[in-house]
């Protein structure tokens, strides 16, 4: 799962463009429909249908929903406020982009955008159509999840210059202690790790995440969780649940673990002049290997800690060079990265 969006209007999307969106509160607040743990899986979402308009063929290029359509490739990959899922199928080519453009805070219209972009690589010319799909939700989720009727959700809709325009009812019933209203989000936890690292705590930055690792948890009666999953959030003080997990297998928290651990502990993060290698490990690490693919090519790290600092001294391919970023290479799809800490 990915999330999109800055904190206002967003939403969630699965590498199968599966998810839902939301306008600040993902519980009161829905756009669009999502059915959790239903049966099809990870349905509905951010659909797109392509259609051969000679042979009348259609299929998916996000894989869903047209699940029959073996497609010849496909790959999703998710960044920072952004999904971008790429699939050929029969020779054409279709590249979808998912993202919420930055707005100002008071702006009265946030908005999501897909970009579709479609190649044909066949011999043979086609005419294609393309149809786009989501489903609406009522406001409040859990009435959403009982009452499945489209018509009794919507009050009003227009259409203007190809835009659907659609309003629903709203009637909050979030309690407190729950989520925005004074639940305690584990999102921010990961930070904690980072700042560390950033303060060259290499130290602190590790302990930090081994104490957030889901098999250190010392309350899993009262987190009422899998005891080897991250949760999103857990309930306040104001819940008369207090202290158990929600959101498990659907958290912002297991993917910025993953960043904290890899690209600020171990130091290993991407730039746009190339692959920095910046590791902040705890001072009894002797060092660490890893292996990383970044734009097509395979860096292979070696990091020896020469000394108690975490200073980096870089050479490639067996070659000194200046800083910790490791220029992008041309004509070689395979380097490897000697780093020396002291």
């Amino acid at each position: 799962m990915n999330y999109i969006g800055e904190g206002r209007y967003g939403g969630i999307i699965s590498n199968t463009a599966g998810g839902y969106s939301f306008d600040r509160d993902p519980r009161n607040r829905r756009v669009t429909r999502y059915r959790y743990n239903s049966v099809p899986e990870d349905q509905p979402g951010r659909y797109v249908y392509l259609r051969d308009q000679e042979t009348g063929k259609y299929w998916s290029p996000t894989w869903q929903p047209v699940r029959d359509r073996v497609l010849d490739k496909y790959e999703c990959r998710h960044g920072p406020g952004y999904s971008r899922i790429r699939s050929e199928f029969h020779g054409v080519k279709a590249e979808t982009l998912y993202f919420v453009p930055r707005v100002e805070a008071d702006d009265p219209c946030p908005c999501e955008i897909w970009i579709l972009r479609v190649r044909n690589n066949s011999k043979r010319k086609k005419r294609l159509r393309s149809f786009s799909y989501i489903e609406l939700s009522f406001h409040d989720a859990m009435t959403d999840q009982t009452n499945m009727d489209w018509s009794q959700h919507i009050f009003r809709s227009t259409c203007e210059s190809g835009v659907l325009y659609a309003g629903t009812q709203f009637q909050p019933t979030f309690p407190p202690g729950a989520k925005e209203n004074a639940g305690i989000f584990c999102h921010a936890n990961p930070w904690a790790i980072i700042a560390c690292a950033r303060l060259d705590q290499g130290d602190r930055a590790y302990a930090y995440y081994q104490q957030m690792l889901p098999l250190t948890r010392g309350d899993v009666d009262r987190a009422v969780v899998e005891p080897y999953v991250y949760c999103g959030n857990i309930c306040g003080l104001d819940h008369p649940q207090y202290g158990r997990c929600r959101n498990s297998w659907l958290s912002g928290t297991a993917t910025w673990m993953y960043v904290a651990a890899t690209q600020w502990i171990l130091g290993i993060r991407p730039t746009f002049a190339g692959l920095r290698i910046a590791p902040v490990i705890p001072d009894k690490w002797r060092g660490f290997s890893a292996v990383r693919v970044f734009r097509g090519v395979t860096y292979r790290i070696t990091v020896r800690r020469a000394g108690k600092g975490n200073t980096v001294a870089l050479s490639v391919n067996g070659r000194a060079i200046d800083g910790d970023v490791v220029p992008l290479p041309t004509g070689t799809s395979d380097i490897l990265v000697d780093a020396v800490l002291s």
